[in-house]
């Protein structure tokens, strides 16, 4: 569990942009819902929705080859 620690945080830092590591972030750490945190980034909803899924894309490819 603690490699997994390790990595899942790694990956978020190096793998993902910075906006995919800050939606994430919010969604996720901060628990807003996606509609809020389109409102904090002044974005749309969808956007916040494709890039939630583009970043567990990228951090899933890049664990499944770490572990």
């Amino acid at each position: 569990r603690q490699a997994l620690r390790q990595a899942r945080g790694r990956a978020i830092r190096e793998e993902l942009t910075g906006r995919q590591r800050e939606v994430l972030l919010l969604y996720y750490l901060d628990q807003l819902t996606m509609q809020q945190v389109a409102e904090r980034l002044d974005v749309n909803r969808s956007t916040v929705c494709r890039t939630l899924q583009r970043a567990r894309e990228r951090l899933y490819a890049c664990l499944r080859y770490t572990l």
